[in-house]
């Protein structure tokens, strides 16, 4: 599914940001930069990287 986002939508840059393993685990396949959200529903501590405590704070990585 999301390569075919990617293949609709082309662009040099593209970011996953979501709250569970399964998105960080998507987005290293996908090849592109994880963003976790910690205001989301998931638990996912194991998650290295950019952190975003509310949608407001992905400016920051744009």
């Amino acid at each position: 599914m999301r390569k075919n986002i990617m293949i609709k939508y082309p662009s040099s840059e593209y970011m996953f940001v979501g709250d569970t393993n399964g998105d960080y685990k998507a987005a290293l396949e996908a090849e592109i930069p994880f963003v976790y959200a910690k205001y989301g529903y998931g638990n996912n501590s194991c998650v290295e990287g950019k952190v975003i405590n509310s949608l407001k704070d992905l400016k920051k990585f744009l």
